[in-house]
């Protein structure tokens, strides 16, 4: 996934996405099973790897954009997009047409 031309952290967003998922399943859904786990990965995540590039990358992601069984649009991913849109474009009308453009 990382050895390649393309650039790879929407496609790592979205690997470590199924991952907690597939955790997730694998406790069968109960709270207290998987969550220490997924409390594990998410320190390293957010120590490592995770920013609002990444989710802003992710989010604009052509093939999973437009695949709605694969796209996980949640709080979080709204949250880094607008964090990186307010870095990129800090006046807020033109924050507002890009995102009715989205």
């Amino acid at each position: 996934m990382v050895d390649g031309d393309k650039p790879t952290m929407g496609y790592i967003y979205q690997a470590m996405h199924l991952a907690k998922e597939a955790i997730k399943r694998r406790y069968g859904d109960e709270e207290e099973n998987y969550m220490l786990l997924w409390d594990i990965i998410d320190a390293r995540w957010d120590r490592k790897l995770h920013s609002p590039l990444h989710v802003a990358r992710y989010f604009l992601n052509p093939q999973y954009f437009y695949d709605k069984i694969k796209f996980n649009e949640d709080g979080e991913v709204r949250k880094g997009l607008m964090t990186c849109m307010e870095r990129c474009f800090p006046n807020p009308k033109f924050q507002s047409h890009v995102f009715s453009q989205l």
